[in-house]
């Protein structure tokens, strides 16, 4: 590790020493840290830079890394400290590492113990003079190139624990991305869910008036129509089933998979046969008679491709501070990635200009469509002023977990637990209060609880995934969280989320009853007068 002290032996010893006294890393670790063989037979996260996030997962289960300093407790499930690359060819020095080191101390509250000599190397710039880093400056200002006003885009997906201010973060003006003063018109918002797909997600061809085939058309004769729209159209089966709803409803399941089959179309698309069946009745009901037309209807992504296009031609083909487009994508993690962005996944790769390194081609009627905007040639290629943001919620069980390589398609930035900002003042939650009284008659303090419940989340499972963040629950009269809005969102949370499979002696889901501690279950809070409190008072009684 003296490399990357560059033979700064006071700086080394102040760092190394501070580590030491706070168990951060023992003197066989330091010892590791400056054995090249060591770090590059170690190299797994050395390609990221730091900071790296670490899944729980990779560390469990990739025994290939087992030498890895990530096990150990302080950097455990969060960052690691990675010093391969500095024994290799990079542009990155020592500063951005004590950068990175110091904002670490300040989320993890050992700030004030961190040496002066690492702050002032920290905070030092090419120049000789202060960096401001740690500033009150926002994301968006951290975005600014050398170049006055030009920008860099951003394709973050901001993750954590439930309640800790991840959309919050992203339209927050003072410390975040700022969208709250972003213009409407450059900002597009979407939620993912299981059922969320490319349609929905991109946009798709649909009718715009009814005509339904009047005459019933048997098994072999709709057959011969798909396979013919196959040839030359978008979105086939879609047009095909809302077009021919009514002969298709004369069919069984079984038939009309057949159908899908026989013109060689996958069986998967049965469910999106039975969706352009739904639009052909819903069409009949709702139009009389009429010919019916077929365009392009642009979804969230299409909007925001198309906006952040015309906003770089009409800043005269630059990206500025005044002409960034945000797609804003919440609880990422809710739907089936793959299947959403579809061939899209290609334009996440960006050059160093902030372009997509690769472009596609677009669909026919997509392409159409730009056309008609005024953009493009029939390819898509991101621009630069198009920034991905997106949430993800650690606790979220997701039916579709992202693959490695959409992952390492956008920077991962945590968002902690902390009921204090950057510069150590309280955020407004730091006030909230529970309407249940603690033995001096005050109400107990939602920090106190968070902090007593984290802990206790934390011994149990063995992570940090399922904590409460401090903005979990809005108090509903002031600063005051009522006992009925507390039980129904926090104690079912913590129920059904963290407790209920656990074997009676694992959970904590106890109180102390006629002196003796005993389980109970979330109905049990609704049965037995004052259990809640008397949950409350053994949570958060003062510790020997």
């Amino acid at each position: 590790m003296r490399f990357v002290m560059k033979e700064n032996e006071t700086l080394f010893k102040a760092w190394s020493g501070f580590l030491q006294q706070e168990s951060i890393l023992n003197e066989d670790d330091l010892k590791n840290l400056q054995d090249v063989s060591f770090c590059r037979n170690h190299n797994f996260l050395g390609r990221y830079n730091i900071p790296v996030i670490l899944l729980k997962s990779v560390v469990e289960n990739d025994h290939k890394y087992d030498g890895r300093l990530y096990k150990r407790f302080f950097l455990f499930d969060k960052y690691s400290i990675s010093n391969d690359w500095y024994h290799s060819e990079t542009e990155t020095n020592r500063r951005d590492f004590f950068r990175w080191f110091v904002d670490l101390c300040k989320q993890r509250g050992v700030y004030n113990k961190v040496p002066q000599i690492i702050i002032e190397e920290a905070e030092s710039s090419d120049n000789g003079k202060k960096n401001d880093l740690f500033k009150n400056n926002t994301v968006k200002d951290k975005q600014k190139t050398k170049n006055t006003g030009v920008m860099s885009y951003s394709q973050n997906i901001l993750f954590g624990a439930p309640g800790t201010g991840k959309s919050f973060k992203i339209d927050d003006p003072e410390k975040g991305y700022g969208l709250k003063n972003v213009d409407e018109s450059r900002k597009f918002r979407t939620t993912f869910h299981p059922d969320y797909d490319y349609a929905q997600f991109v946009g798709a061809y649909k009718p715009q008036k009814n005509q339904v085939a009047n005459k019933a058309l048997n098994k072999n004769e709709l057959t011969a129509i798909l396979k013919e729209m196959k040839d030359g159209n978008n979105y086939p089966i879609h047009k095909f089933s809302a077009l021919y709803s009514d002969s298709l409803l004369k069919l069984s399941n079984a038939e009309q998979i057949e159908i899908i089959k026989e013109a060689d179309s996958p069986e998967s698309m049965a469910v999106e046969l039975k969706k352009g069946i739904a639009v052909g009745e819903y069409l009949k009901e709702k139009i009389d008679g009429g010919s019916i037309t077929y365009s392009f209807v642009p979804q969230v992504f299409a909007k925001a491709y198309a906006a952040a296009w015309k906003q770089y031609f009409a800043a005269g083909n630059v990206s500025t501070v005044d002409n960034q487009v945000y797609l804003v994508i919440e609880e990422i993690n809710r739907g089936n990635c793959a299947q959403i962005f579809g061939d899209i996944f290609q334009l996440l790769d960006r050059d160093s200009a902030g372009f997509s390194q690769y472009a596609i081609d677009a669909d026919c009627d997509f392409a159409e469509w730009l056309k008609e905007n005024g953009i493009g040639d029939g390819k898509l290629k991101l621009p630069p002023n198009l920034n991905i943001l997106a949430t993800m919620n650690t606790s979220d069980q997701s039916l579709f977990p992202m693959d490695s390589a959409f992952k390492r398609r956008f920077d991962w930035e945590y968002v902690p637990i902390s009921f204090t900002d950057e510069e150590g003042n309280e955020k407004e939650a730091a006030k909230y209060e529970i309407d249940i009284p603690d033995a001096n008659g005050k109400n107990y303090l939602w920090q106190n609880f968070v902090e007593a419940v984290n802990d206790k989340i934390l011994d149990l499972t063995e992570s940090e995934d399922k904590q409460l963040g401090e903005f979990f629950i809005k108090p509903d009269n002031g600063n005051i969280i009522s006992k009925e809005r507390f039980l129904g969102k926090v104690m079912f949370y913590l129920w059904s989320e963290v407790c209920k499979d656990e074997h009676k002696n694992g959970s904590f889901f106890r109180a102390k009853i006629n002196d003796k501690e005993d389980f109970f279950t979330f109905q049990d809070l609704y049965k037995k007068k004052d259990l809640l409190k008397l949950f409350m008072d053994g949570l958060l009684a003062p510790k020997n």
